[in-house]
């Protein structure tokens, strides 16, 4: 009996050992994300898997593998060599909310879900980072994993409303805790999940130190196809109806009467193929009379890059955009920018001083504001200082990637590994 005791004390202690070692190697982070572009949240992405402490956590990225359009994102994490691959996420996207989208949802969720679960256990994964709340396999593959699940929002749900409540929900109710990229995004969840408010917290993005362009201003200019003397306004963000590219072409077409050397440029492509809003953009363009004026450039892979060239910086958004960084790009780089008064930019400006805010969907009012700065040069200056200096001071890649993997690691310390529960 002794001995079979000392057996037993034995093979637990091997098993004990075992399980340190593993847990003192860097931790796998999972990371699962809706789309293979390089937009807002791709782009945000990419700075935390790259800039990731790698003596702590080693990333394995997951992507869809529904889009049309793949290799973007997915290009640049090869670049850096990021392990990633795509699979059968469940995402939730306007064509799956159709009666004939239905049934492929859900195949994709029993299929995602599966192969979530395979590949974590065979991994060894620690922890789960859904990277929006439309990846609905997240939730449902930590119902069937022993590791804690982190969802991060970067989208602020309005419709339809009972599609936004079960996203809610499903992120709350099986995540340990729910990151908000703004308090605007904080608030959207609360209101329908008041209950859990304690697992959900605001971290806003960050970004790079400013740098010295490689290009000259007069180059990206000639890209853009804009002399050096003609005023530049530009905005960057995908082709989507909240966007606000209509209201931006709007705005276009009343300041050129006061303006004639002013240029307008809007950056940003489709998404996955839906090209009825670009159409609709089209139409509007052609319309207004446009083409002297204003160009449409499409997606643009060095689009950051063209920021330096601008002399006013415009997100013209109709519905809250939860936290443009694309804005604290612009900001980082000391363009002014005139952003829509409500969702995030309320947290990143300061009506006046680090930026100009204007009435959601009103081009008249957007119209007047690009005007005021055209006009008077040293506002623009220091508007545009203002901006630089709250970004770097407020706004540090950097802080933003300190504070998520301590929230990383007190995720990971307090975890209880009883599967379908969460503290």
């Amino acid at each position: 009996m002794q001995q079979g005791n000392q057996v037993a004390t034995k093979i637990t202690a091997s098993w004990k050992n075992l399980d340190e070692s593993r847990h003192n190697r860097p931790v796998i982070v999972l990371y699962l994300h809706s789309s293979d572009d390089l937009y807002g949240a791709d782009i945000v992405l990419l700075q935390i898997v790259s800039g990731l402490d790698r003596t702590r956590f080693t990333p394995v990225v997951i992507l869809p593998s529904d889009m049309k359009h793949v290799g973007l994102l997915s290009a640049k994490l090869s670049a850096l060599g990021i392990e990633w691959t795509h699979l059968p996420l469940a995402i939730v996207r306007r064509r799956y909310l159709r009666p004939s989208g239905i049934l492929l949802f859900l195949l994709n969720l029993v299929r995602g879900t599966w192969a979530l679960r395979r590949l974590a256990l065979q991994r060894h994964v620690r922890l789960i980072h859904g990277f929006t709340l439309a990846v609905a396999a997240a939730p449902f593959a930590a119902i069937f994993l022993p590791c804690p699940l982190i969802m991060h929002a970067h989208e602020i749900l309005l419709r339809p409303k009972w599609l936004r409540k079960l996203l809610h929900l499903l992120s709350v109710r099986w995540s340990s805790r729910v990151i908000c990229v703004s308090e605007a995004t904080r608030r959207n969840i609360v209101e329908d999940r008041c209950s859990a408010s304690n697992r959900i917290c605001v971290l806003r993005n960050g970004v790079d130190p400013p740098v010295t362009s490689p290009r000259a201003i007069a180059e990206l200019r000639a890209e853009l196809g804009v002399p050096m003397d003609t005023k530049l306004v530009g905005m960057i963000a995908r082709v989507s109806p909240w966007k606000g590219q209509e209201v931006f072409l709007e705005a276009a077409a009343i300041v050129r009467t006061k303006n004639p050397d002013c240029h307008f440029v809007a950056i940003g492509g489709v998404f996955d193929k839906e090209f009825q809003h670009l159409d609709r953009i089209l139409r509007l363009h052609k319309r207004l009379h446009l083409n002297d004026c204003v160009t449409l450039c499409g997606f643009m892979p060095n689009a950051r890059d063209m920021l330096p060239a601008f002399d006013l910086f415009i997100s013209p958004s109709t519905s809250p955009d939860p936290f443009p960084t694309v804005i604290l790009e612009a900001m980082r780089t000391g363009v002014p920018v005139i952003a829509s008064a409500h969702g995030g930019p309320l947290e990143m400006i300061e009506d006046g001083v680090t930026g100009v805010l204007v009435p959601p969907g009103d081009s008249h009012a957007l119209a007047g504001a690009i005007d005021a700065l055209l006009l008077d040069p040293h506002r623009r200056h220091q508007i545009g200082e203002a901006g630089q200096i709250l970004v770097q001071e407020t706004f540090a890649l950097a802080a933003f990637l300190n504070k998520l993997q301590g929230l990383y690691t007190e995720v990971l310390a307090g975890h209880s590994p009883v599967v379908g529960k969460r503290s």
